[in-house]
């Protein structure tokens, strides 16, 4: 496990199936004998439950990683099946031989059915929209140990469920299948990684704001980025960003789309520009993970507008938050920013937002720590500071209601369902939640009672 709150945890049996059939057998089993349960497939989320259990049993969907590519015909398009257990890595190191690759995860370490059943951001998110977005069936095993396939003709009110909020509510996802695209440059993604000295923190914000309403997605699609703010003991504030493209073919030039934002002068000898397979560069941000120890993530949405006041006053906020936490030995605290282009909004998925809408920045909590004793002080300032943030987000009228629900903490649950409830969706995704678990074995009373639940 990822997170040491889950990792801390301890099952009476831990399961690990090799098929559908074998999860079947399980859910019966335990649905009979009442046992609490919790499923893992790739192991990344913080809060306890979400995917290991205390004093229950962990069905741990690891040995189900299998990926295979099945060329276009006549009557399918190319697609890629795969195992729930697998993580991003094995998913993209399988394609990049064949020049195919999916719509997925930017961390390597980072499980397929977590990720990609709730949103999913990716480099190709810009142009071909999320991860869940892509799934175009999935093998799913119902509470009463029935294993059912759901895609755009059988079972489609369950598919378009699972793609955004799925994780957990219908049943176990032991298979998905994903839409397969040809990889536009056969030796990889053009990325860009850099560090900032804190007193180019407004040139950054002025950049982002601009790439994010006039040029991302409508000028040019293959294009991405991800802007971080960073404190830690021993560095001090730090700015990051990862620029990726691609379709960019020359490693040694910067897209003009970057233009802006890489012109801020770097720390010396921390610009990194190249061109790499998909599976390295994912590599290389997981080589990062904060790995076993305390993690917390929080969100809200806004919408950029050409006023920067709003990102200026998030700046203040970072600087309460870093005056809370820094006494606090090895505390990790970053403000993170991505951008939800237009046309990674996409209509038939169960996430908070309308087609049409125009770009919107998603931002993310991120805090890393140690010590249980300080979880206390951790998730005060986090509730405080995201709460204040979004509150003053609303005053200024740039408020949107989707939550991200893979950066969302269980504390902004109503938050989470009223972005639903704003799209038109939470009714709808309540009476197919009720309709394919009818016994509420993966309800908030239920057996599976880990992570978000719709009822």
């Amino acid at each position: 496990f990822w997170d040491m709150k889950q990792s801390a945890l301890t099952p009476v049996c831990r399961l690990e199936p090799h098929s559908a059939e074998d999860v079947s057998f399980a859910l019966q089993v335990l649905t009979h004998y009442q046992c609490p349960f919790s499923v893992k497939s790739g192991g990344h989320a913080t809060m306890p439950l979400a995917s290991n259990m205390e004093n229950g049993v962990t069905i741990d969907l690891g040995q189900m990683s299998q990926v295979k590519l099945f060329p276009a015909t006549a009557s399918t398009q190319a697609h890629a099946t795969v195992g729930a257990g697998a993580i991003w890595f094995h998913i993209f190191r399988a394609l990049e031989p064949f020049g195919m690759t999916v719509v997925g995860g930017r961390n390597a370490n980072v499980g397929v059915g977590g990720l990609a059943l709730g949103g999913g951001f990716s480099f190709f998110s810009t142009m071909e929209g999320l991860s869940c977005d892509n799934i175009l069936w999935v093998e799913i095993v119902l509470a009463n140990g029935t294993i059912t396939y759901a895609d755009e003709q059988y079972n489609t009110d369950l598919l378009r469920a699972l793609r955004g909020v799925g994780g957990g509510n219908f049943g176990v996802v032991t298979k998905l299948a994903f839409k397969a695209i040809p990889l536009p440059n056969k030796n990889g993604l053009w990325s860009m990684t850099a560090f900032y000295t804190w007193d180019k923190i407004n040139a950054q914000i002025a950049s982002l704001n601009h790439l994010v309403r006039v040029r991302l997605g409508v000028e040019y699609k293959s294009a991405s980025t991800i802007n971080t703010w960073i404190y830690t003991n021993m560095t001090g504030r730090l700015l990051y960003a990862l620029h990726t493209d691609t379709t960019y073919p020359d490693p040694t030039h910067v897209p003009f789309i970057f233009g802006q934002l890489t012109r801020i002068p770097a720390v010396n000898g921390t610009v990194k520009q190249a061109i790499i397979p998909q599976s390295d560069l994912i590599s290389q941000v997981a080589a990062t993970d904060s790995v076993n120890r305390r993690n917390s993530f929080a969100t809200f949405t806004y919408r950029p507008v050409e006023s920067l006041q709003f990102e200026h006053d998030l700046v203040n906020f970072f600087e309460e938050a870093v005056a809370e936490l820094e006494h606090i030995p090895g505390v990790f605290v970053t403000f993170v920013f991505q951008p939800l282009v237009k046309d990674s909004m996409r209509a038939e998925n169960s996430m908070g937002f309308l087609p049409g809408e125009k770009s919107l920045i998603v931002f993310e909590w991120f805090v890393v720590w140690d010590n249980e004793s300080d979880d206390e002080t951790i998730f005060r300032v986090e509730k405080d500071i995201v709460t204040r943030a979004s509150e003053l987000a609303k005053s200024m009228g740039q408020y949107h209601p989707l939550k991200y629900i893979n950066y969302a903490e269980l504390w902004q649950k109503e938050d989470v369902w009223a972005g639903l409830e704003y799209a038109g969706k939470l009714d709808k995704l309540r009476d197919v939640q009720r309709k394919y678990d009818p016994h509420g074995v993966f309800i908030e009373n239920g057996l599976s009672t880990g992570y978000f639940k719709l009822n």
